[in-house]
């Protein structure tokens, strides 16, 4: 599902992925593809610091 199915500008679809990656919910439902989210964030937060 995208963000414009929801009814959401990109910027906010982004906000709202974000904070669900950070819940104990998000990852207990599908700990895989959390995760994998997880270290692409992480992986981009690192690249924007360098």
């Amino acid at each position: 599902m995208h963000g414009w199915e929801l009814g959401l500008v990109p910027v906010r679809y982004y906000q709202v992925l974000n904070a669900l990656l950070d819940t104990e919910r998000a990852l207990a439902h599908d700990p895989v593809t959390v995760n994998r989210l997880r270290r692409v964030r992480e992986r981009r937060r690192t690249e924007r610091e360098e």
